[in-house]
């Protein structure tokens, strides 16, 4: 499978991609859904979208609001990464609804490299 991966933090955007990678996934790293969308729109093959929701530029919300809206990426599986009970800046619901309305999956953090690689060989993408 083929991640990309839209995390502000470089830490733990190294973190993700090691997990990842030691599970034999490959990885695209960007630093936030302004990048991530460029690399969607230059055509790269993904299949999942990991993404934190407060990231600069455009936020992780925005971002799964452009995938799951396009024609050419809504069938990417998209995993929403942050404090998942809170509201994002100018939203009025919370991630856990914005989820539910865009068929992507929450992942509150602190997360375990574990509970992160079982959503993925779930199959519940």
């Amino acid at each position: 499978m083929k991640f990309l991966v839209a995390e502000d933090y470089e830490m733990v955007r190294e973190m993700l991609a090691y997990i990842l990678v030691n599970a034999g996934h490959d990885v695209v790293l960007v630093k936030n859904g302004r990048d991530a969308w460029k690399v969607l729109e230059n055509g790269e093959k993904i299949d999942y979208i990991l993404s934190e929701v407060d990231m600069p530029e455009m936020n992780g919300v925005d971002l799964l609001r452009k995938v799951k809206t396009d024609s050419r990426t809504k069938n990417i599986s998209f995993i929403m990464i942050g404090g998942i009970d809170l509201r994002p800046v100018n939203e009025t619901v919370s991630i856990q609804a914005i989820c539910d309305a865009y068929g992507a999956l929450p992942l509150e953090k602190p997360f375990e490299q574990n509970r992160l690689l079982s959503f993925v060989n779930s199959g519940h993408l």
